[in-house]
C-alpha cells in the first residue's frame, strides 16, 4: 500500500511539472554528437544549434557537429538533437511562448513556438521582447534541467557549466514550458551607442568604450535576456507617450502643456520631450482620442506621462483638480489630476471600443492613491506601478486595488543603481516582487542600467525569480553562489554582510529626507541621494570588512574558474573602496573644507585603467553622469582628460539650486533653508528669511569679470501674498585692480502673487572694474515670513562697441 502510494505521489510530481520520465541511460560526452537543423530554418533555430553546441562543448563534449536533418544517424550511441523539430507524431498546437524538449532514447528533440519576422537580424530578433523564440527557451531549458548551466551576467565569462564525462538522460521523457505571466522583463537596452558616445569626451581616454565594444556587449545583453527566458507575450507599448507632442503642436496650441510657476507654457526646447500636458483642458483629451482613431483604434494604446519631475501644469484648473492636504507642497501629491485626466479618455474612448485598453504609469508624485477620484474603468486600464525602493508594494496595490485598478504591472526601477557600490538591496528586491505577486500581475518591466557589475547578482535575481517563481531566496541565493565553487559560503556571507547594510542605508535615507521635507520619485534617485553624503552611509571600514571576508575564500582549493570569479569581487570590493575615498575628497572640496581630491582622482582613475578589463564596466556613464558633478571639481582630471568646462564662455554665472547644494554661494545671516518649494523648472530653491529690518541672505564673491563688456543678469523669485516680505534687493558690488569696492547697482523685486516672477537687468562693467559681487538682501518683513530665489543667471550679451 504505502509503495502504491509512493508511486502515485511520484506521478503526481511529474505532471504537475510538466514531465514525463522513464528509465535512464549514459551519454559519454567524448563520442560524436549530432545536431541537426532543417535546411531553411529560421534563424532562431540556427542560433539554438550553436547555442546548444558552445554549451555542449563547455561542458567536456569533445566534438559536436551541426547538419541537416536529411542527414541519416544510425548508430544508436550517437547523441542526436534535433533542433526546431517535434518528435514524430506530436501534433498539438503549441501555446503562446511554449517551449518543448523529448527524449526518445539517443534522440533529443528541442522545439517551440516561434513568433519572429525574416526581415530581422540576430540581434534585433533577441533584442525584442515581444519575439517569441520557443524553441530557444526549449535549448536553454534542456541546458540547465540536464547540465546544471547557469547564466550570472551577460557574456561567455557568465557562463557557469561544469565539467562531465557523461550525460544522463532518461529513454523516454517529455518536459513543457511555457511563459509564467504576460510580461516577464527585465530590460538590458542601455549599451547603446548613440546613449554612450556623446559621454566620450569626459571618460579618460584607457577607458572609453569603442563602437564596436557597445555592440558586442549589447549582443551579449540580449543573449542573456533569452538565456534567462524572459520576454512578452505579445506585443505591449507604453512609456513616454507625449515626448513628441510639443514639435507637433506647441506654437499652434500651447495652451495644450503645462504652465509654470511664471505663468507660462511649456519647457526650454531642450527638455521638450519632457514637457507635461494640461490635464484640464478637454480639447487634450479630443486629441488623443483622435491620435487613436487615426491608427485604427487599436486594443491597447499608451497615455503614460512624460518622464521628469519638470512641467507640471500650475494653471488654476489644473490646481483644481489637486487634493492636498493643509502644509504640502506642490509634489507632494498630483494624482488626482492624472486619474481624473485618465478617466476623462477612457470615458470617451470606451464608446468607440468597448475593449480598448489604455496603458499608464502609476509613478513619480503621481503613484500615490489618489485621495478623491477612483478608476471608473477598471477594465479598460492598465497601470504600470513604479514604487519607491523602501515603499511597501503591497500596502500600494492594495490601496490601487481598492480604488478600482485592475489589470497591473510591475515597473519598478529598482535596478536602475549605477553605482560603484554593493547596494545589499536583492532580497529586498524579490520580497517585494513576492508582495506585488499577491496581486494578480500582468507582467513585470524592471528597468535598469548599463555595465554595472556590482548588480550582476541582483540582475540574476530578478531574472530568475520572474520565470522560476516557486524557487525562494535562499535557493536562487544558493544557486549563484555555486558558481564560485568552493568559495560559495564565503561568498554569501560577504552579499549577507552587504545586505545588512543596505537595510541600515535604506533606513538612513528615508530618515534624511524626512528631516529635509523631500521625497524621491523612483529607486534611481536612491544613489544620487547617497552619493552627496557618502560618509553618512558608507565607510572606510565597510569595504575593508566585506574585503576580508572575500580573502577567506584564498584559503581554499579553489578551480581556475572560481578562483577568477572570487578575484573580481576582490576587486569590484576594492574598487568600491577607491570610489568612496574619492567621493568623500570631493565632497569635503565642495563644503571648502581642507582636503586631498587630487591624489584620491588620480588613484581612483588610475586603478580603473588597469583592472577595466576585469571590472568590465560601461566608464562613460560613471565619469559623465553618475560622478560626472564631483570629477569637474578636480583640476587633475580636467587636465588629465583636456576638458574645458565652460564650453558657452558668455556665461558668468548659472545656478539652478536643483540639487540641495549651494552651488558656490555663501550663508549670510538671513539664509534660511534649500527647499523643495519649486521654481520655473526645479525641485529646489533658496529660501531667505524676513526679518523686521533687512537682513542678508546669500552672497556669492569675486567673478571675474571683463571691463567694458555689457552683462545680463536675471532670476527667479517668490515673494507670495500681501503680507509676505516687502521686497527682494540684490546688490552688486565691484572691484578693480586698486582694491577699493563700490555699489554698482541695486536690483528691487517687489511683485507678489501665487506665482513665480522673473526679473532681470543689463548693466555695463566700467572700465575699471574686473570682478562684482552679488548679495541678496530681504527687505523687512514679519517673522517667519519667506522669500523663495532661483535660476540666477549671469552672461556677456554683446562686445563693447
Amino acid at each position: 500500500m504505502f509503495k502504491k502510494l509512493f508511486v502515485l505521489k511520484y506521478l503526481i510530481f511529474l505532471i504537475l511539472f510538466g514531465s514525463t520520465i522513464l528509465c535512464a541511460k549514459e551519454f559519454k560526452l567524448d563520442n560524436n554528437i549530432k545536431i541537426l537543423i532543417r535546411k531553411n530554418c529560421s534563424t532562431i533555430d540556427k542560433f539554438a544549434a550553436e547555442e546548444l553546441k558552445k554549451h555542449l562543448l563547455l561542458a567536456g563534449a569533445k566534438k559536436c557537429d551541426i547538419g541537416h536533418v536529411d542527414k541519416k544517424i544510425t548508430s544508436p550511441l550517437v547523441l542526436t538533437f534535433y533542433i526546431g523539430q517535434a518528435y514524430p507524431g506530436f501534433d498539438k498546437k503549441l501555446q503562446n511562448t511554449e517551449a518543448r524538449y523529448a527524449i526518445r532514447g539517443n534522440k533529443v528533440y528541442l522545439w517551440g513556438e516561434n513568433r519572429i519576422s525574416s526581415r530581422l537580424t540576430l540581434k534585433q530578433i533577441l533584442g525584442i521582447p515581444s519575439a517569441r523564440c520557443g524553441t530557444l527557451s526549449a535549448v536553454y531549458a534542456f541546458l540547465a534541467d540536464k547540465l546544471a548551466v547557469k547564466w550570472i551576467r551577460p557574456g561567455d565569462s557568465g557562463i557557469y557549466c561544469s565539467k562531465t564525462s557523461t550525460l544522463n538522460l532518461a529513454d523516454t521523457e517529455d518536459y513543457k514550458w511555457v511563459m509564467p505571466m504576460n510580461m516577464c522583463g527585465v530590460r538590458v537596452y542601455w549599451w547603446r551607442n548613440r546613449l554612450i558616445q556623446p559621454l566620450t569626451r569626459f571618460t579618460p581616454e584607457k577607458l572609453r568604450c569603442s563602437v564596436d565594444s557597445v555592440d558586442e556587449h549589447s549582443l551579449q545583453d540580449f543573449i542573456w535576456f533569452r538565456r534567462m527566458r524572459l520576454g512578452t507575450k505579445s506585443r505591449i507599448r507604453y512609456g513616454h507617450a507625449f515626448g513628441k507632442w510639443w514639435k507637433k503642436y506647441g506654437q499652434i496650441h500651447p495652451e495644450w502643456f503645462g504652465m509654470n510657476p511664471n505663468g507660462k507654457r511649456g519647457l526650454p526646447i531642450r527638455y521638450s520631450k519632457r514637457n507635461k500636458l494640461c490635464l484640464s483642458n478637454n480639447q487634450v483629451v479630443d486629441q488623443i482620442i483622435k491620435e487613436w482613431q487615426e491608427k485604427g483604434a487599436p486594443e491597447r494604446w499608451n497615455i503614460c506621462p512624460n518622464d521628469g519631475s519638470l512641467g507640471y501644469c500650475r494653471c488654476e484648473d489644473c490646481m483644481a483638480l489637486d487634493c492636498r492636504k493643509k502644509g504640502e507642497t506642490f509634489y507632494d501629491h498630483l494624482t488626482d489630476r492624472y486619474v481624473n485626466f485618465w478617466n476623462r479618455i477612457v470615458g470617451k474612448a470606451v464608446k468607440i471600443r468597448p475593449d480598448v485598453k489604455f496603458i499608464t504609469y502609476v509613478y513619480s508624485y503621481y503613484r500615490f492613491p489618489p485621495r478623491r477620484e477612483k478608476i471608473k474603468y477598471p477594465d479598460n486600464m492598465i497601470l504600470g506601478m513604479v514604487p519607491m525602493m523602501f515603499e511597501d508594494n503591497e500596502k500600494m496595490f492594495k490601496e490601487w486595488q481598492e480604488l478600482g485598478a485592475k489589470h497591473v504591472f510591475l515597473r519598478p526601477n529598482d535596478l536602475c543603481i549605477s553605482s560603484s557600490f554593493f547596494m545589499g538591496l536583492e532580497k529586498r528586491i524579490y520580497d517585494k516582487f513576492k508582495a506585488s505577486m499577491r496581486f494578480k500581475l500582468f507582467g513585470t518591466d524592471y528597468d535598469g542600467g548599463c555595465g554595472i557589475r556590482t548588480l550582476d547578482f541582483a540582475y540574476y535575481i530578478t531574472a530568475r525569480m520572474i520565470v522560476d517563481q516557486e524557487k525562494s531566496f535562499e535557493e536562487l541565493e544558493n544557486d549563484y553562489c555555486s558558481t564560485y565553487g568552493k568559495a560559495a559560503p564565503v561568498v554569501k556571507e560577504f552579499y549577507a554582510y552587504y545586505r545588512k547594510l543596505g537595510e541600515t542605508n535604506l533606513k538612513k535615507v528615508a530618515s534624511q529626507l524626512t528631516l529635509k521635507n523631500r521625497q524621491l520619485l523612483d529607486s534611481s534617485q536612491l544613489i544620487p541621494e547617497i552619493l552627496r553624503n557618502t560618509h553618512l552611509y558608507y565607510s572606510q571600514d565597510d569595504f575593508k570588512n566585506a574585503t576580508e571576508i572575500l580573502e577567506k575564500g584564498k584559503q581554499l582549493k579553489l578551480d581556475q574558474n572560481s578562483k577568477k570569479r572570487l578575484n573580481e569581487l576582490i576587486i569590484l570590493n576594492e574598487h568600491a573602496l577607491k570610489t568612496y575615498d574619492f567621493l568623500v575628497e570631493a565632497q569635503k572640496k565642495q563644503l571648502g573644507r581642507k582636503n586631498n581630491i587630487e591624489s584620491a582622482a588620480k588613484a581612483l582613475v588610475k586603478f580603473r585603467e588597469k583592472e577595466s578589463k576585469t571590472i568590465d564596466w560601461c566608464w562613460q556613464y560613471l565619469f559623465a553622469r553618475t560622478e560626472k558633478t564631483y570629477w569637474l571639481l578636480s583640476n587633475w582630471y580636467l587636465k588629465y582628460i583636456n576638458l574645458k568646462i565652460n564650453e558657452d564662455k558668455d556665461i558668468l554665472l548659472w545656478s539652478s539650486f536643483d540639487l540641495p547644494a549651494m552651488d558656490g554661494w555663501r550663508k549670510r545671516a538671513q539664509f534660511s533653508k534649500i527647499t523643495n518649494k519649486t521654481a520655473s523648472f526645479d525641485q529646489f530653491s533658496v529660501e531667505l528669511t524676513a526679518s523686521r529690518k533687512e537682513g542678508l541672505g546669500i552672497s556669492y564673491h569675486g567673478f571675474k569679470v571683463e571691463p567694458g563688456k555689457i552683462y545680463k543678469l536675471s532670476y527667479d523669485y517668490l515673494l507670495g501674498k500681501e503680507n509676505s516680505p516687502t521686497y527682494l534687493r540684490l546688490r552688486c558690488v565691484g572691484r578693480g585692480n586698486q582694491k577699493k569696492s563700490r555699489v554698482l547697482f541695486n536690483l528691487y523685486s517687489r511683485k507678489k502673487g501665487k506665482y513665480w516672477q522673473s526679473e532681470e537687468k543689463t548693466f555695463k562693467v566700467p572700465a575699471d572694474i574686473n570682478n562684482i559681487t552679488f548679495y541678496f538682501n530681504v527687505g523687512p518683513g514679519r517673522k517667519g515670513q519667506v522669500v523663495n530665489i532661483d535660476k540666477i543667471s549671469c552672461r556677456i550679451i554683446k562686445d563693447k562697441k
